[in-house]
Order: C-alpha cells, then sequence, then structure tokens
C-alpha cells in the first residue's frame, strides 16, 4: 500500500516589539512557526512486465495531484524501474513506459484541477535501486514520482 508523503520545511517568524516606559523596557517576543511544503511523493506498483496503472495507484496520483495544487508545487520527477528477471533493454524499456503512465495519468489530473506549467519529467532506471529483499521481488516494479517547489 502506497500513499502521499508530502514534507515540510518550517520557517519561524519572529517579532520584537519594544517600548521604553519611566519604569523601564518592556519587550515582548511573539513567534509563529509556520510550514511551507517543499516535496510531495508517491509510488506506484506494477503488475510483471506491465505499465498499466491500477485503481490504488491512480487514487494516489489523484492526491498527488491535488497535493501539488494545493502546495504550489512546480516540477515533478517521474522514475520508472524493473525487477531484475529479463534483458537489461527490455527493463530500461519497461521503466520508462512506467514513468511515463504516472506522468500522463497525472498531467491528466492536473489538467481537470486546473493545474498548468507544471514541468513533468520522465527518466528510466530500469533494474536499479531495488528496495525489495531481492532483485526479483514485485516491489522492484514501481515508478516514483517527487513533486517540489
Amino acid at each position: 500500500m502506497s500513499g502521499i508523503i508530502r514534507r515540510f520545511k518550517f520557517v519561524v517568524v519572529a517579532a520584537i516589539i519594544g517600548s521604553i516606559a519611566s519604569v523601564g523596557i518592556t519587550t515582548v517576543a511573539v513567534s509563529l512557526v509556520k510550514p511551507l511544503p517543499t516535496t510531495a511523493s508517491t509510488i506506484a506498483y506494477f503488475a510483471n512486465a506491465k505499465s498499466a496503472l491500477n485503481a490504488a495507484d491512480k487514487a494516489n496520483l489523484v492526491r498527488l495531484a491535488q497535493a501539488i495544487k494545493a502546495d504550489g508545487l512546480k516540477h515533478v520527477t517521474v522514475a520508472g524501474y524493473a525487477s531484475a528477471p529479463g534483458k537489461s533493454s527490455d527493463n530500461s524499456v519497461l521503466g520508462i513506459q512506467r514513468a511515463k503512465a504516472v506522468a500522463a495519468f497525472l498531467k491528466a489530473e492536473l489538467a481537470k484541477l486546473g493545474v498548468h506549467g507544471v514541468v513533468i519529467t520522465t527518466k528510466s532506471l530500469g533494474a536499479s535501486h531495488f528496495v525489495g529483499k531481492n532483485p526479483n521481488d514485485a516491489q522492484n516494479r514501481r515508478a516514483t514520482a517527487v513533486a517540489t517547489k
């Protein structure tokens, strides 16, 4: 099960108010911590040798599009991966097909939300950067989408 991961940078805004009275100096400090979203991301998982999105991943991409709109994010990098079985060249092609499937769905969702000007970049990392216990695990058949400012 995957979801949306949002990372925040916190900015501290401080105001100091000083006044001089005949009896002394009074200083009041007010601090406000304001979260500023910096990234939002999700992972889509695929069947063996396939690049079709499933319903759960489509739902996560809809939520990612909503986060992109809400947080004013402007750049998305989508990286497609494959598990180890198969030729390296086939896995590279499959990786880009997965990345492009995610990018196309996300672009359509952003358009539905009236969001334009987001730059979406796709790349294939083929059978690399394994996250499963072994290179053949299903968790390695994925595409990651990371949106940033």
